[in-house]
């Protein structure tokens, strides 16, 4: 807050670049007051002092054949990815398209993918979350879907809490405690280091609780451990990194097992695999 020295309550405290940063990654005025722990009018106030506008990046006019061209190079062979990482894959090639519009073309597209997706999908009823701040929280755990192939997806990866920012992400062929340690390093370089971490049992996480109770001290839930059923905003990370991502790569894999392109039983090929695609 900063005081005026006038009567009246201080002001808050927030600049012009802040708030430009958010309307860039399209938060809304509601969105913006609860990252900012304020009330909606004082955000909406401060966007017009700056003279900054929301819907500036109003939908792109395009049509249908262009968009459904769009959306058909985004899929590609990928059954699984859905209406919102398209759209946000659209977004990055600077074309803002609505939902409706999106899931519209998805149906004339990729009619097989969207019933695929229908038959499958599994609505969760998550628990009520809430975490005080950005880098309050850094949740980090692995995953193991093309261990088969001695790949570790991010033998490591994290992300805030609050923000669901993926604070690092990273392939690897082994989970060692050291590899955990330097993604963790290396990824509090750019973003700070976290006054928390939340990891499960295993002795790959070691060396990083060891880092954080020395940094951040200890009998204060520096390092907190648990199953890993229960982190629950790195397990929502990974089925959507299988659902854009990963799951590509396994098919891929194993239909390269399937022509006998690929022996994992042969050094040598698993060697090349590993240079190839690592």
């Amino acid at each position: 807050m900063t005081h005026l020295g006038t009567a009246g309550a201080p002001k808050f405290d927030i600049s012009k670049d802040q708030l430009v940063f958010l309307a860039k990654y399209k938060f809304t005025a509601p969105l913006m007051a609860e990252t900012f722990q304020i009330s909606e009018s004082s955000i909406r106030r401060r966007l017009r002092e700056f003279n900054i506008k929301l819907r500036e990046g109003k939908e792109h006019i395009i049509s249908n054949e262009e968009l459904d061209d769009k959306v058909k190079n985004i899929i590609g062979t990928n059954k699984r990815i859905g209406p919102n990482s398209i759209r946000i894959r659209l977004a990055m090639d600077n074309t803002d398209i609505s939902r409706q519009r999106v899931r519209d073309a998805c149906h004339r597209v990729d009619p097989v993918g969207c019933a695929l997706r229908s038959i499958e999908r599994q609505n969760v009823h998550w628990r009520t979350y809430k975490v005080a701040g950005p880098n309050s929280l850094w949740h980090i755990d692995g995953i193991h879907k093309l261990i088969r192939w001695n790949i570790v997806t991010s033998s490591y990866g994290g992300i805030d809490g609050y923000s669901c920012l993926v604070t690092f992400l990273h392939a690897s062929n082994n989970n060692q405690p050291t590899t955990v340690y330097d993604l963790l390093i290396e990824a509090t370089t750019q973003h700070g280091v976290p006054s928390r971490i939340r990891v499960d049992h295993g002795g790959e996480n070691v060396d990083i609780c060891t880092f954080m109770e020395g940094y951040r001290g200890t009998n204060r839930g520096s390092a907190i451990k648990g199953i890993s059923a229960h982190n629950q905003r790195i397990e929502r990370l990974w089925v959507d990194l299988w659902e854009s991502v990963s799951n590509e790569y396994y098919d891929l894999f194993s239909y390269m097992e399937d022509i006998f392109m690929l022996d994992i039983t042969c050094a040598r090929q698993l060697w090349a695999f590993q240079y190839v695609f690592y």
